[in-house]
C-alpha cells in the first residue's frame, strides 16, 4: 500500500503538540550567565508551579521541590546577582 492512501492520520493543529522551550543564556563571563541561568530558573519554576498547582490535584512532589529550590534561589539571590549601578541620567526627581 502507497504511504498516504488508506491509512488515516491524525492532523495535528499547532496546540496539540507539547511545548518545547529553548532557552539560551548570554553574559560575558561565566558568573554573568549564572546569574542570567538563575533568574531564568526562578521565572520558570514560578511558571511551572502555578500551571503544576492549575491542572494537578494529587500531590506528586514537585510542589514541595519548587518552592524549596524558589525559596533556596530567594535567600541566596544576593549571592548570585550582581548590583546595578544606577546611571544618573536614569534617576527620576
Amino acid at each position: 500500500m502507497l504511504p498516504g492512501r488508506g491509512v488515516r492520520t491524525k492532523q495535528l493543529l499547532m496546540t496539540d503538540q507539547p511545548r518545547k522551550y529553548a532557552i539560551i543564556v548570554d553574559g560575558d563571563s561565566l558568573e554573568e550567565a549564572v546569574e542570567e541561568t538563575a533568574h531564568l530558573l526562578y521565572l520558570l519554576l514560578g511558571r511551572s508551579l502555578r500551571a503544576h498547582r492549575r491542572d494537578h490535584t494529587e500531590e506528586c512532589g514537585f510542589e514541595e521541590f519548587a518552592l524549596e529550590a524558589l525559596a533556596l534561589l530567594t535567600k541566596y539571590r544576593s549571592a548570585y546577582s550582581r548590583e546595578l549601578s544606577v546611571d544618573a541620567s536614569h534617576t527620576e526627581v
